[in-house]
């Protein structure tokens, strides 16, 4: 399989990192594992940062493309969450510092998180249904 990746670096106020480039998935021994969304929300699985030996911030300090993210510190090493979109502060500063700088492939990960927030919380407000379909007694 033939893959062509074309990666720009930005150095953002938060770290760097690599505008995400298509990673074609393979299959079979030697395929990459699937990563989580990273903390900030860019989707460490298209990123053409992951063919140089990063493996997303969920990966070992020495193996992530910016060891000194706050947004990867206070997330994923801190409050142990999987992204900003699951913490009670979202958004915070770091994330609309990130958001707001010159990079799109930032505000569309923002975006990202911002929908999964929504979702979240729209699926919380739902009423918790029992077997006939009718709320559940003490909703």
């Amino acid at each position: 399989m033939k893959r062509r990746e074309f990666t720009i670096t930005c150095a953002g106020a938060l770290g760097s990192c690599v505008l995400a480039s298509p990673v074609l998935s393979e299959e079979g021994e030697g395929a990459k594992k699937k990563l989580p969304l990273a903390a900030c929300g860019l989707d460490c699985n298209t990123c053409g940062t992951r063919v140089k030996g990063c493996e997303g911030c969920h990966g070992p300090d020495d193996k992530v493309w910016c060891g000194q993210c706050k947004m990867r510190t206070c997330c994923i090493k801190e409050k142990k969450l999987s992204n900003c979109s699951e913490c009670d502060d979202f958004p915070c500063e770091h994330n609309t510092e990130f958001e707001n700088d010159k990079y799109q492939h930032h505000r569309k990960a923002i975006a990202r998180l911002r929908k999964m927030r929504t979702e979240r919380d729209a699926a919380r407000r739902q009423p918790r249904t029992g077997a006939e379909g009718s709320p559940k007694q003490g909703e």
